[in-house]
């Protein structure tokens, strides 16, 4: 498996809006290929954290362009670029 964890700021008094955009874009974040989990996280001061994994590495390079294009759909919330980092998962865990 692969994480992509991309930083950013987010207008924290449009929330409520992100928060909206990003469930209705849901299912087109998991048809992604290769899309295990994702996470949209953010803090009150508008400090936000997005988090892709996927089955390998490969698949996240292959979904670059199509998470540029869902990015830029928030283009008018975010007040600074997102900043991408990518990770090889080497262990994880999960309560069912």
């Amino acid at each position: 498996m692969y994480a992509r964890i991309t930083t950013l700021r987010i207008n924290p008094e449009k929330l409520d809006e992100i928060k909206a955009l990003a469930e209705e874009i849901k299912p087109e974040v998991m048809a992604i290929p290769g899309m295990k989990y994702w996470f949209d996280t953010a803090n009150e001061d508008g400090s936000c954290a997005v988090i892709a994994v996927y089955e390998s590495q490969e698949a996240a390079e292959a979904a670059k362009s199509t998470a540029s294009e869902i990015f830029a759909r928030f283009a008018e919330y975010m007040e600074s670029e997102p900043q991408p980092q990518g990770y090889h998962v080497f262990i994880h865990g999960i309560n069912s």
